[in-house]
């Protein structure tokens, strides 16, 4: 065998420097595609848990007789999932029912947020 056809049997070693370069970099960029693909359900599991944790508030609000609702107490209160502590707003206000402009005694606006996630609903004196 000639020294030209030894040659051409493998790869050189500068060869083999580029090949491990070239998927050191791709298998990097895989791996955080894969981490950030990761992270995904986690979100959307934070994002349900927060929407049912403001319809459970929501739920208990609607329980509540109308007076007692206006009366001015705080109904805020915070919450776990997970290892994290949410903040829950209760917003409770005389709202517009016919549009003309003013707040009406028999006619609330109740809202309830945590994060950005919001929930309301208006509720009208029985």
């Amino acid at each position: 065998m000639s020294r030209r056809q030894r040659a051409r049997r493998g790869l050189t070693l500068l060869e083999a420097l580029i090949l491990i370069t070239i998927v050191g970099v791709a298998g990097t960029g895989v791996g955080v595609g894969l981490h950030a693909v990761a992270k995904v359900p986690a979100a959307v599991d934070e994002r349900l848990a927060i929407h049912n944790r403001l319809v459970e508030k929501m739920e208990e609000l609607a329980s509540i007789d109308f007076d007692t609702l206006n009366s001015g107490v705080s109904r805020s209160d915070t919450f776990l999932i997970g290892n994290r502590t949410y903040n829950r707003t209760v917003t409770i206000a005389l709202a517009d029912a016919d549009g003309a402009g003013g707040a009406e005694s028999d006619y609330l606006a109740i809202t309830v947020t945590v994060n950005s996630q919001s929930l309301s609903t208006r509720l009208m004196k029985p």
